[in-house]
């Protein structure tokens, strides 16, 4: 490591020492951490925060209580999720040296820190193009949305894909992927803000999932020669709705994709 990253022993970091709502995060001077072996520390720029970070926040008594194995040891450091510019490396570690800039997707030591340790494999290098705060939003939102299209809804060219609540996180990584995968994609959205960044990702019809029959609009949206049904669809398991999607969008081989949950079929 390098005299300079030896130099910086303490940074500030937020730190949890019990789990709980948002009061248990505090700011705090902690130890830097030296990378070891297959090791990268960054110095971090942008911080992503998910879903599952506001969980384990929560501890026990949040969604994680029943996998306590998931939980960190206290005092931590949250979030996985982040970009910014490597400040050291361990031994042995290859494709990632002093000053380049990178996006992780899992922390050591956490990201919402001034420097993260990571393990090498969580972290990948970020085009010039590509901002910090967009580099922090890449890992559980991108990974989420290609593992569902590609590996279990096997999305191909020219399938339709409803994507429901598509101006979240996730929602807008499907949508890029799934028209650069050559599907046509309708989005749905619950305000107008949310739906231009639906439009501006790619779909080509957007949809009010407030609104009475919106489902046969999202269906009217596609070409004819689909019949108003769509080959995959991603449903939000917590709308009262979601239980509809797949008999009122859906083609009867269709592909379900539901989310925070993991894809399914939706028929055999």
């Amino acid at each position: 490591m390098s005299a300079s990253a030896a130099a910086l022993s303490t940074h500030r970091a937020i730190v949890a020492k019990s789990f709980g709502d948002p009061s248990v995060l505090e700011l705090a001077d902690v130890p830097t951490p030296t990378p070891g072996a297959g090791q990268v520390l960054v110095k971090v720029f942008a911080s992503g925060i998910n879903p599952s970070d506001t969980y384990v926040r929560l501890g026990p008594a949040g969604p994680w209580g029943a996998t306590p194995h998931l939980l960190p040891a206290l005092p931590y450091t949250p979030h996985k999720d982040g970009a910014g510019i490597v400040q050291a490396v361990g031994e042995g570690v290859l494709g990632a040296k002093p000053g380049d800039r990178v996006y992780t997707t899992g922390s050591l030591s956490g990201t919402c820190a001034q420097f993260a340790l990571c393990n090498k494999a969580d972290v990948y290098p970020l085009p010039p193009r590509i901002t910090f705060a967009q580099g922090a939003c890449v890992g559980v939102p991108c990974a989420t949305a290609h593992r569902a299209l590609s590996i279990r809804c096997r999305a191909r060219p020219g399938d339709a894909v409803f994507i429901h609540g598509a101006s979240g996180a996730v929602g807008l990584a499907a949508v890029q992927l799934a028209v650069a995968m050559g599907c046509t994609v309708v989005g749905s959205a619950g305000t107008d803000g949310g739906a231009a960044a639906v439009r501006d990702a790619g779909a080509a019809a957007v949809v009010d999932h407030h609104a009475e029959g919106y489902l046969a609009q999202a269906g009217a949206a596609l070409p004819e020669a689909k019949g108003g049904k769509f080959d995959i669809v991603r449903r939000r398991g917590w709308l009262s709705t979601s239980a509809r999607l797949a008999d009122e969008c859906g083609h009867s081989s269709g592909r379900c994709w539901r989310w925070p949950r993991t894809p399914t079929s939706w028929r055999t």
